[in-house]
């Protein structure tokens, strides 16, 4: 299994850039205004519960939904 990790940092009012490694290289990144997937990534990030998730069912939903938008 590869190690994913996805980090995010706030670049204006409601906007963020989301960046994703693999295995310690960077895979790419995008900006999103998406606020329910950058809760649904920093509930996965906070070793929360899939139950919390506001737009996935899963983690890996989270991760799948991130890859695509690179």
């Amino acid at each position: 299994m590869k190690n994913v990790s996805i980090y995010t940092k706030k670049t204006g009012a409601g906007h963020y850039n989301v960046e994703v490694m693999e295995d310690g290289e960077i895979l790419g990144n995008f900006d999103t205004t998406d606020m329910q997937l950058i809760d649904d990534i920093h509930e996965m990030k906070n070793d929360g519960f899939e139950s919390e998730l506001c737009m996935h069912d899963t983690f890996e939903e989270v991760l799948e939904t991130v890859k695509s938008r690179l």
